[in-house]
């Protein structure tokens, strides 16, 4: 199955954080923003800390209100995105939500069974791109290359052959 991207980050990252089927951990949602954003899925979600651990990291101060209104903006679209995101994987039966009883950010994440191998096979570049060709096999682009292709080789064509 191929998810848009926003949902295929998270649940790649779910599955390196929590790494198994049905534990269930706490997180508080703005910690996952970088997934959307960051390179390498894996190693940002492996510095993802549970809910109630001590993390030492402080934030950069913008050092203009203009920055900081486009850190603001940028943060609350993110937040929005997970949400949306959680919502659609959890519609899908991957995950699990339980928001938490008295602080809106936080929640309790778990990962089902079709979760866990989703998150896995993303997590493979080598059954990511499997995926992704599953897909997109039979789209359009694929008939253009293909003719394209043809066109190429029948008048370019090969040293030595025959015509």
């Amino acid at each position: 199955m191929w998810l848009p991207k926003d949902e295929r980050r998270l649940i790649e990252g779910y599955y390196v954080n929590i790494g198994k089927v049905g534990e269930q951990k706490w997180f508080e949602m703005k910690s996952w923003t970088g997934v959307l954003e960051s390179d390498c899925v894996k190693q940002f979600a492996d510095q993802v800390k549970e809910y109630g651990d001590d993390d030492s990291s402080t934030e950069n101060p913008c050092s203009s209100s203009a920055e900081r209104k486009r850190a603001i903006s940028s943060y609350i679209d993110c937040l929005k995105r997970i949400d949306i995101a959680n919502a659609a994987l959890e519609k899908r039966n991957l995950i699990g939500v339980q928001k938490h009883e008295t602080e809106p950010d936080v929640a309790g994440i778990t990962l089902t069974i079709d979760g866990y191998d989703l998150g896995r096979k993303y997590a493979n570049w080598f059954t990511w791109s499997g995926l992704w060709f599953e897909e997109y096999r039979n789209h359009w682009i694929s008939l253009i290359v293909g003719i394209l292709g043809g066109v190429l080789d029948r008048f370019l064509g090969r040293p030595g052959r025959s015509q």
